[in-house]
């Protein structure tokens, strides 16, 4: 499927339900399921990848973005879920972690992804608000070789569709990518 055509499809689904991704009302904080490693067949590559760089960004951006960022910071992710388990399945759906984190001076939702890790895929995703404005930083899988032996790269999406890149790094973990998330940040 064409991802712009999947992007706007998912997109179109959520605003023609009246927003009911979005209007469910917050849930307390429960225990997230842990990533684990699954099986997706080549053909789910082109889904993965509107997901990550289309769909999420989209809704984040889009005029319903402060419900949604709203609802994952809150723990109601269950909405959420069910659309990305519609294409992808349960098991990828009920894979993702959401962790909600407060900074002084901005808050964000951090989107870990399971495996499998395909080139070019999110690891991590943080959802930042700061200052009343909406962030999307990624850390994707980076295959290709680098001198310096990273395998990751540290990113950003745009409300433009922009995608920036802001460096190679060598790790994939969530701590060392919420360290580099809130030096960004501080900038």
């Amino acid at each position: 499927m064409n991802r712009n055509r999947f992007s706007a499809l998912m997109l179109s689904a959520t605003l023609a339900l009246g927003g009911s991704l979005l209007s469910i009302p917050a849930t307390a904080l429960g225990e997230e399921p842990t990533a684990s490693v699954i099986k997706l067949d080549s053909s789910t590559n082109e889904t993965l990848y509107a997901l990550h760089f289309a769909i999420i960004p989209e809704i984040l951006f889009s005029e319903t973005g402060p419900r949604f960022f709203n609802d994952l910071f809150t723990g109601n992710t269950a909405p959420f879920r069910e659309i990305v388990e519609g294409p992808l399945g349960k098991e990828y759906a009920s894979g993702m972690t959401f962790a909600p984190v407060h900074k002084n001076g901005y808050d964000l939702v951090l989107i870990s992804f399971p495996q499998p890790r395909l080139q070019a895929l999110c690891i991590h995703a943080a959802l930042v608000k700061k200052d009343g404005k909406y962030r999307y930083i990624t850390l994707e899988e980076f295959n290709a070789p680098a001198t310096n032996g990273a395998n990751t790269v540290l990113a950003e999406l745009t409300s433009d569709n922009a995608h920036k890149n802001l460096g190679a790094k060598n790790y994939d973990s969530k701590e060392s990518f919420l360290i580099d998330v809130d030096k960004l940040l501080s900038l």
